[in-house]
């Protein structure tokens, strides 16, 4: 999620995600949507008490996140390879 302005997370980054903490608004998460069989790692955050999924790079749209996805796992740390 390569961002061009704030927080980015390069291609080729891997992640680590802990399935035992519970996200919370602020957090990098690992989410699936019910209507699809893909994940997806982006901001989880709150406005007007609705939670939604905002990517990193902001040319892709926020999304909406009802009580009908699941929440995988909290991104903990990130890691960089150097070729």
């Amino acid at each position: 999620m390569a961002s061009p302005s704030g927080m980015s997370i390069n291609e080729g980054t891997s992640i680590l995600v802990d399935t035992a903490i519970e996200a919370a608004p602020g957090r990098l998460v690992v989410a699936k949507f019910p209507d699809s069989n893909e994940t997806t790692f982006r901001m989880l955050v709150s406005d007007g008490g609705k939670l939604y999924l905002k990517p990193l790079n902001q040319d892709y749209p926020v999304e909406s996140f009802g009580e009908s996805g699941r929440i995988i796992g909290v991104v903990v740390q990130a890691m960089q390879k150097f070729h």
